[in-house]
């Protein structure tokens, strides 16, 4: 594994391509420990994506222990094995908040509400359930998270122009993490998402 390796790696989780991340990081890695937990980190959030949460967490562990060895781990890996290990039960808990939701309180919903709740429809392969909430969540979201998340949920019930919207409204906001987010679903859903712009 070479720093161009970590480079194309990094590029392909950039742009959401999961498997071409663990494609790059393959082959035998040198013994620089600051290089492999930054290749373990890489893997790590590919893993995640590709919804192989146990592998994950263990690209994670193995992340802070190489960077251990060269000192303190760095608090973005800290961050990242808890957001690993905390996404394990984060589909029972959307299923668990959307049923206490609806079990004592009726009237107003707000976007975030809505969202784990197309979320949680999506989670149970329930298309028109999941559209209806999600175009709820985009009609009450003030916050672009909550728009682009509602539009990806839209989107993967096959509604496939939501996904561009939320990818305009991603780059607009120059979010990393919902430009992965939105990344993710086109890859998983075979859309093609427009090039950047950059003023000449």
């Amino acid at each position: 594994m070479s720093e161009e390796s970590l480079l194309t790696a990094f590029a392909a989780l950039r742009r959401g391509d999961d498997p071409a991340v663990l494609a790059a990081l393959a082959g035998p890695w040198p013994e620089r420990p600051g290089w492999r937990a930054r290749a373990q980190a890489y893997r790590a959030q590919a893993l995640q994506g590709m919804g192989k949460i146990d592998e994950a967490e263990r690209a994670a562990e193995e992340a802070m222990r190489e960077a251990g060895r060269e000192g303190d781990v760095p608090n973005d890996l800290r961050e990242l094995h808890a957001r690993i290990a905390a996404s394990r039960t984060s589909t029972v808990q959307r299923a668990r908040d959307v049923s206490l939701r609806e079990a004592s309180i009726s009237g107003a919903e707000d976007a975030d509400w809505l969202v784990r709740k197309a979320m949680a429809h999506l989670d149970r392969g329930e298309l028109d359930a999941c559209r209806h909430a999600a175009g709820l969540a985009l009609a009450a979201a003030t916050e672009p998270r909550d728009r682009v998340l509602a539009l990806i949920c839209s989107a993967r019930t096959g509604d496939a122009p939501s996904l561009l919207q939320a990818h305009r409204i991603a780059d607009e906001r120059g979010d990393h993490g919902l430009i992965t987010a939105v990344a993710r679903a086109a890859k998983a859903l075979g859309v093609v998402l427009p090039s950047p712009e950059f003023d000449g």
